[in-house]
């Protein structure tokens, strides 16, 4: 212990080093979602509230139906970036099933039809890491060569994300639109998959919603304590793939 106090006091007298407080979209997003599904697996109706929180902050703050998700909340530029508008979906898709509510639903429906009007590579298929218009990006802030990065490293990457929210609207839409888009954000790196290995893993979950069945649970009656709220978290809480709720 007293060693201890020596060097805490010898190390505050120097500079201290850099943090970076920004409050990025698609980390809060990974995090929100990661807190929904705790909410579930570990009936901790407080982890479900803080987790809307930041989702619906980010829907006010960060959120712009012409130029996508900003890159971080509270600031206008940069934005028009692959990853924060996938998270994001993905997590307001998290939303939809813990609360049931169609507005998530709504919103995760907005956030992928920007990305296919921004994103998309009509000749060659896949979504850049970067909007098409470079003027969502305030001007020189993005390299000048795209890539559509489909390689876990270390995070989920984000063609792979893009790949499950369609396979999931798909799944509770039963929607078409949402199935040829599937197919075709498949198609574009099913060549290549192979190569990836365990990079590869969030795309090839997204295949295997394409190959495979898909459960699908709905729970119908009045929130909260209930017959059909304690169902709607045991529907929720065991783990399965390719399930929507």
């Amino acid at each position: 212990r007293a060693g201890i106090r020596k060097l805490k006091a010898a190390r505050d007298r120097r500079q201290a080093p850099f943090v970076d407080r920004a409050a990025y979209v698609n980390w809060n997003a990974m995090m929100a979602a990661a807190f929904l599904h705790a909410g579930a697996v570990l009936d901790r109706p407080e982890c479900n509230r803080l987790a809307l929180k930041v989702l619906e902050r980010i829907w006010n703050e960060a959120w712009d139906s012409e130029r996508g998700m900003s890159h971080v909340l509270g600031r206008t530029d940069p934005r028009g970036m692959l990853d924060d508008n996938v998270q994001a979906a993905a997590a307001f898709l998290d939303a939809y099933e813990a609360t049931g509510t169609t507005a998530w639903l709504e919103r995760a429906t907005g956030v992928m039809k920007y990305c296919a009007g921004a994103h998309w590579d009509d000749a060659a298929g896949g979504y850049f890491d970067v909007a098409l218009d470079r003027t969502a990006g305030a001007g020189g802030t993005y390299l000048a060569t795209r890539g559509k990065p489909v390689q876990d490293a270390p995070t989920p990457s984000p063609n792979g994300v893009a790949a499950l929210v369609l396979a999931r609207l798909w799944a509770i839409t039963d929607s078409p639109e949402w199935r040829t888009q599937l197919d075709r954000q498949l198609a574009a790196f099913a060549g290549g998959a192979g190569d990836l290995a365990l990079h590869g893993a969030t795309l090839l979950r997204a295949a295997d919603w394409a190959v495979h069945p898909v459960t699908r649970i709905a729970v119908a009656g009045p929130g909260g304590e209930g017959p059909a709220c304690a169902m709607h978290l045991l529907a929720r809480q065991p783990y399965s793939p390719r399930r929507v709720v």
